[in-house]
Parts: C-alpha cells; structure tokens; sequence
C-alpha cells in the first residue's frame, strides 16, 4: 500500500499553500493548485489510521476491511 500519511498529506498542502508567494503562477495554474488543496484538505479531513482485520481463514481471495472506517483490500489485487 503505498498511501500518504496523514502528515505527508500536511506537508504536500503546505507546500502548494506556499508556492504562490514565491513564484508567478497563471490564474489557470492557481485554480489547478486550490482544486488540489481542497481534495487534499478532505483526504486529510478523511484520515485513518487503518486498523486491518481478516475474518477469513487467511486464503487468497479474502477481503480485509478497517475496523474503524470499513474500507476494503482485497489479498488477490
């Protein structure tokens, strides 16, 4: 799994927060950089630190699921 942590996702909207004040962007740029901090600021809104869990016997084509926020993995993907 390769997700951000809840810190990384911090830092990545810091720096786009920031980069306006040291460089000319484009009006086009900087509605591209607002689009991303709001979608980033709800996945840090989101944020989970994943409790997995498998009810299965461990085999292949289980599904593992977050106890706290229900969100599925699949052993097989």
């Amino acid at each position: 799994m390769n997700d951000f942590t809840e810190e990384e996702l911090i830092k990545l909207k810091n720096g786009l927060e920031y980069l306006p004040s040291i460089a000319i962007l484009s009006s086009k740029y900087l509605k591209e950089c607002n689009y991303i901090i709001k979608k980033i600021e709800s996945m840090i809104d989101n944020y989970c630190e994943h409790a997995w869990e498998n009810p299965c016997c461990g085999c292949s084509d289980s599904a593992c699921y977050c106890t706290k926020c229900n969100r599925k993995i699949y052993d097989n993907q």
